[in-house]
C-alpha cells in the first residue's frame, strides 16, 4: 500500500516549492557524478518544486571540519551522508 506522505507529516505540498536542499557527502569520483545525476533528476521531476544541490568535500576529514564550522555559523546542510565508523 502507498502512503500520501503531504498526510502523513501534515505538510502541504505547495508549502515545499522552492525549498533547497544542501546535500553534503565525503564522496568523490564517479560516486560524486551520479549523486549529481540523481539529485538533478529529482530537481527537474519531482512534483514539488524542491531542489537539491550536492556538495562534494573530497574526504570525510574535510567534510567533517566544514560541518563544524557550519555548525558553528547555524548554517548546517539539511542532508549529509557519512560513514558511520
Amino acid at each position: 500500500t502507498s502512503i500520501d506522505s503531504s498526510q502523513a507529516i501534515n505538510i502541504d505540498p505547495a508549502d515545499l516549492s522552492g525549498t533547497s536542499i544542501r546535500f553534503a557527502h565525503p564522496f568523490g569520483g564517479k560516486s560524486t557524478d551520479l549523486l549529481i545525476e540523481i539529485a538533478r533528476e529529482f530537481s527537474l521531476t519531482n512534483p514539488w518544486g524542491i531542489w537539491v544541490d550536492v556538495v562534494d568535500y573530497g574526504s570525510e576529514t574535510a567534510m567533517v571540519s566544514a560541518l563544524q564550522i557550519d555548525f558553528e555559523n547555524g548554517n548546517l546542510p539539511e542532508l549529509f551522508a557519512i560513514h558511520p565508523d
